[in-house]
């Protein structure tokens, strides 16, 4: 039994590459190209502090949150009947609403020693102090950063919930927390909101269509493209769909989700940068 609990709690640690690590810090650095240059040379310390906040804070939270199968542990928890023994609280009436609690805490105890702390112990270790990090470093850098923080953590508990715990997140869910925060991040260095806002939104939605293992991806480029277009940067769209060709073309030989995404990584590295540019 301990054998099937341990690998069915394992941290689903999701093949990344290294262009797909890189991927939060360039999103942030082609925010701060688009609304924000100035501050790499005016708030160089505000700069490192929000490279510091993706990659120590934002990411690894993400990573454990999402990438991390509470499932099987969990599971185990539905039908648990051991239990410690806990002191006897005084004045304690078999039948009353302090028995239940007191045998459900000693579950959980029970629980916990078997399963919980050989499983999940690191995964929540590695959760709070990436928690902390995005706390201080967000705070550091002034309420709004806080409030993206904020979000990138509820947004990374809705994703696991959302997909019930399973160690796997939809590619529109990554997107926004690995791609859309982190450009907004850099934006708002500048004091921009809106344009930077509404950037971070198109970028999030190329991305996530993007690395879709399937046709829904050529969406993701047409909607860059147009966007480009629309900004008059007509040379830069078709760069774009250029920069987006080379996963199109691996996708029609019908390969497997990591060899697409192997490939699909490098042309959203370039489509970001194009978007940036043309802003």
């Amino acid at each position: 039994m301990t054998y099937e609990i341990e690998q069915s709690a394992q941290m689903n640690v999701w093949p990344i590459r290294a262009e797909w690590w890189l991927m939060p810090l360039w999103s942030t650095f082609a925010g701060i190209w688009a609304f924000s240059r100035t501050a790499l040379n005016e708030s160089p310390t505000n700069v490192a502090i929000a490279v510091a906040l993706v990659a120590g804070g934002w990411q690894p939270l993400w990573h454990v949150a999402t990438r991390t199968a509470w499932a099987g542990p969990l599971a185990h928890w539905k039908s648990w009947t051991q239990t410690l023994p806990l002191p006897k609280w005084p004045y304690l009436q078999s039948g009353t609403v302090g028995a239940v609690l007191h045998e459900r805490i000693a579950q959980a105890r029970s629980w916990w020693r078997v399963v919980g702390r050989q499983t999940l112990t690191q995964p929540i270790r590695r959760g709070v102090l990436a928690l902390l990090i995005s706390l201080l470093l967000g705070a550091a850098l002034g309420r709004v950063t806080l409030l993206l923080s904020l979000a990138v953590t509820a947004l990374a508990q809705l994703a696991a919930l959302w997909h019930e715990g399973k160690g796997q997140v939809g590619t529109l869910w990554s997107a926004t927390a690995m791609v859309g925060m982190p450009w907004l991040l850099g934006a708002s260095l500048g004091g921009e909101g809106v344009q930077g806002a509404f950037a971070a939104l198109i970028l999030t939605l190329v991305a996530g269509a993007y690395a879709q293992h399937g046709w829904g991806a050529v969406l993701g480029p047409a909607l860059g493209a147009a966007f480009l277009a629309w900004q008059g940067q007509s040379l830069l769209a078709g760069w774009l769909l250029l920069a987006a060709l080379p996963g199109l073309i691996v996708l029609a030989q019908q390969p497997t989700e990591e060899t697409y995404r192997s490939v699909a990584g490098f042309s959203i590295l370039a489509m970001t940068a194009l978007i940036a540019i043309g802003l």
